[in-house]
């Protein structure tokens, strides 16, 4: 069986045979997962995974910018809103020099009060939600059709045919606004898989989890073996309490505090943690542990003591290499 791995997330498919029995594990084909490369960009900034409009008027759609790679067939945008009371759209179109929301095809509209909904060139379609910074927010074209998702549930399926190719587009009306995370994968992508595992294989493992901000220990149905090499790949971004400024990415909170109680407490807060049996480990967005000496299933979770009014979700690429004795 052949693993293939595309930027922070791998997918394996094919023929899994394990002792005593075969087992077939049906999966959708290997997807490119790439980070936005943005052109035409207008009063906007770029730092790191977050593009912010720094420039322009309130309320105008004078400020944005769009993806350089584009659909040409199935796959998806994804993306992470950074706060609440910002107006803007965020969608699919086929423009490649500028776009507002009546150039999408397919788009979210943020409408400044904690509410998204869809509109396809200028028109209300519906789909209406609420969201928190840190939700993750998809469009994808999935054997054909449009559909719109919030954290893997499917709000909206559009009544349009796509017409491809699309670029990813975002206008932005409020100074001052964030769009972080932004990915685009090529390749089909299956909605009723999105956030499970698939079975361990002595060939290696490539699944992708959702870890939410709001559950202390996500399990993972990986049982670890002594010897093996573990890779995690993660990102996104959660927030830790109901200030919209308290704000974490898979290497802890990005105001630097800790959490007393966390289960790694001398480590920062909201940072992305493993548990593998009675041991808990440092993950961050991205590493590599070699020869992990314990046996033991493999949890993962965010490094937080109170829960409850927590929001968003981590994504974490999980690739375990057996030890080959």
């Amino acid at each position: 069986m052949s693993r293939t791995r595309n930027a922070t997330l791998t997918r394996v498919s094919g023929l899994i045979v394990a002792t005593g029995f075969c087992l077939l594990y049906l999966a959708a084909p290997a997807a490119a997962d790439q980070r936005i490369s943005w052109t035409a960009m207008r009063n906007v900034a770029l730092n790191g995974d977050v593009l912010q409009k720094n420039a322009g008027c309130q309320g105008c759609e004078d400020a944005g910018a769009i993806s350089q790679q584009m659909l040409s067939g199935d796959g998806s945008v994804q993306f992470s809103p950074g706060e609440t009371n910002t107006f803007w759209y965020a969608g699919l179109t086929r423009r490649t020099d500028a776009a507002q929301h009546a150039d999408m095809d397919f788009a979210f509209r943020f409408n400044g009060a904690g509410r998204a909904d869809v509109v396809e060139n200028g028109t209300y379609k519906g789909g209406d939600t609420s969201y928190a910074p840190g939700d993750q927010f998809r469009i994808a074209i999935v054997a054909g059709r449009v559909q719109y998702l919030k954290n893997g549930a499917v709000v909206y399926e559009s009544q349009q045919q796509p017409r491809v190719p699309l670029a990813f587009a975002l206008s932005l009306g409020t100074p001052g606004a964030t769009v972080r995370n932004a990915r685009m994968e090529q390749g089909t992508f299956n909605t009723s898989s999105y956030g499970t595992s698939a079975p361990y294989s002595d060939e290696g493992y490539g699944p992708t989890f959702v870890v939410p901000a709001t559950r202390q220990w996500t399990d993972t149905g990986i049982d670890v073996r002594a010897g093996d090499t573990i890779t995690f790949d993660a990102y996104g971004t959660v927030r830790l309490s109901a200030d919209p400024n308290d704000v974490a990415d898979p290497l802890g909170s990005h105001q630097g505090r800790r959490a007393a109680d966390a289960p790694l407490h001398n480590s920062p807060a909201g940072a992305l943690v493993a548990r593998i049996g009675t041991a808990t480990i440092l993950v961050g967005d991205h590493r590599t542990i070699a020869r992990y000496p314990f046996s033991g299933r493999l949890y993962l979770g965010v490094n937080d003591d109170y829960l409850n009014d927590n929001s968003g979700q981590y994504t974490v690429a999980v690739t375990v290499e057996p030890y080959r004795r």
